[in-house]
């Protein structure tokens, strides 16, 4: 997929465009073979809607928080296609308790409100700050649909979204970590 990339964006673009549209196509092409997979993954389950749901949640949070990251796209794909399964599966074969699911989901909310909790004045950090605001954004509209989901009482909607965001952070973490020990 690279190489096809890298052959057209050659053929239409000099300079630093090429490296900008390069980057562009390839972290487009991999979101659109990650939703595909996702979907397809969620179809063969029999719940589309989970994926769909997981798929909001997931990339309304991760994209701005950021998470481990490994060295071949191939080994991401394959990681996140086995993290989505199994999490599709735990929804369907498992239920986790009102209170539980609640309980758990607050943390998460807790959590990423501790890492929004930070002061964005200084000039130099605008893209920490600009990703602090999606953040925030992002967290209040999974909370509203949480809410809803409590409200008409659809369980498998609110507990992959718990999942989802005990991932995400997860991912976080480890991707901190890791970061850390280079």
């Amino acid at each position: 997929m690279e190489k096809f990339i890298n052959e057209f964006v050659k053929r239409y673009f000099t300079g630093e465009e090429l490296i900008i549209y390069r980057y562009g196509l390839l972290v487009g092409c991999q979101f659109i073979i990650f939703l595909v997979f996702t979907i397809i993954i969620g179809i063969s389950l029999g719940m589309l809607v989970e994926s769909v749901v997981f798929l909001f949640t997931f990339y309304s949070i991760r994209s701005y928080m950021g998470g481990v990251h490994l060295s071949r796209y191939k080994w991401c794909l394959l990681l996140s296609c086995t993290v989505v399964a199994l999490l599709l599966v735990i929804v369907k074969y498992t239920n986790l308790k009102n209170f539980y699911g609640i309980a758990l989901f607050i943390c998460m909310m807790l959590y990423i409100y501790a890492i929004c909790n930070i002061k964005c004045y200084d000039a130099k950090n605008f893209e920490k700050c600009y990703f602090i605001k999606k953040i925030k954004a992002n967290a209040v509209k999974i909370v509203c649909l949480y809410v809803f989901f409590l409200i008409i009482d659809y369980r498998d909607g609110l507990e992959i979204i718990v999942y989802t965001l005990v991932t995400v952070i997860l991912a976080k973490i480890i991707g901190k970590k890791k970061r850390e020990n280079l």
